[in-house]
């Protein structure tokens, strides 16, 4: 799911930065054993808790199912 984000200094976010979320080739895949494979994180749950924590809402440290929330991304927002 590609997302673009858009800021300045008004929202406090760095600019002119690539993040890959995630492996595209190998996240969702389902395996015999009933789970689904899961990329290298960054996940984008942890994009929505950086983003959260970035504009206030330092209370919130998951987003969705917990098992796909690694913490904040460092280095988005100065």
């Amino acid at each position: 799911m590609p997302i673009l984000m858009f800021g300045g200094k008004f929202l406090k976010m760095k600019g002119g930065s690539y993040l890959q979320l995630g492996n595209p080739a190998s996240a969702g895949q389902f395996q015999p054993n009933g789970h689904y494979s899961k990329g290298p994180a960054p996940y984008v749950s942890d994009l929505w808790v950086t983003i959260a924590q970035a504009w206030g809402l330092k209370s919130m440290t998951t987003y969705g199912d917990p098992g796909w929330n690694t913490g904040p991304i460092g280095g988005l927002f100065g």
